[in-house]
């Protein structure tokens, strides 16, 4: 391996441990809001269909 190369594998490798640690820091911050995301759209398709029920009882019995 030539200098030139190993200078760029060492940029590589930095850039690699830079994405790494921002990686790590997005994911302490979005662990607490990834639960609130989901209980919002299982929320969501569970009034959805709740809702649909509804409309078919109603359909049924008139």
């Amino acid at each position: 391996m030539n200098k030139d190369q190993e200078k760029l594998l060492s940029e590589n490798t930095a850039a690699i441990k830079e994405m790494q640690n921002d990686f790590q820091k997005f994911y302490k911050f979005i662990k607490h809001i990834l639960p609130e995301i989901e209980h919002t759209k299982t929320l969501t398709r569970l009034e959805k269909e709740m809702e649909e029920s509804r409309k078919k009882i109603k359909i049924d019995l008139v």
